[in-house]
């Protein structure tokens, strides 16, 4: 949540219009609203204390108050954007590498990914036509772009190309059972 408050604070001091950052709040206030379901719905030894709850929420309020009043300077903004880069391109790194070790994708939607990825792109787009080179917002949304578009990529040559799943190392050395080479008693 901390990355979409930041992501969604930059264009906003900037005064970019709400087209380059409005889906921002909505994830955002997604997020919020999975969070408190998440702890509502918990079993009792698993959640968190309400006070502790409570307070993580107050926390993150403060912090998305502080970003949007301009109590917090432009810099800080810039350099909280910055730093959203790699957290939100890590965060696809585990999906791509498992998509790529298993030699599947399971259950990932073709439509879905298909989405992010058009969107990712045109974002690169709209954030050029109506912003400029603003490098900050285009590393973001160009490394999404890429990284949907792998995941994208995987899902269709294991799904739609006939890519099948890539032996081991262990089952490739592993002696098929035929009648010779078991033992019966």
């Amino acid at each position: 949540m901390i990355g979409y408050i930041f992501a969604f604070s930059y264009p906003f001091n900037l005064g970019y219009p709400v087209s380059t950052y409005g889906e921002n709040a909505f994830i955002l206030a997604q997020d919020v609203v999975v969070v408190i379901l998440i702890f509502f719905l918990a079993d009792k030894k698993e959640r968190w204390h309400p006070a502790l709850f409570v307070a993580v929420m107050v926390v993150l309020l403060a912090l998305m108050a502080a970003f949007v009043s301009g109590f917090v300077g432009m810099a800080t903004i810039t350099a909280a954007q910055a730093a959203c880069v790699p957290i939100f391109t890590l965060s696809k790194f585990p999906q791509i590498v498992a998509n790529f070790r298993s030699g599947s994708t399971g259950q990932l939607a073709l439509v879905t990914y298909l989405l992010n990825f058009v969107g990712s792109v045109m974002r690169v787009f709209t954030t050029l036509k109506e912003l400029g080179p603003d490098v900050v917002l285009l590393t973001g949304y160009g490394s999404a772009a890429l990284l949907n578009g792998t995941i994208l990529a995987q899902i269709i040559i294991y799904n739609y190309l006939g890519a099948t799943k890539r032996a081991t190392p262990a089952a490739a050395t592993k002696k098929p059972r035929t009648k010779k080479n078991v033992k019966t008693n």
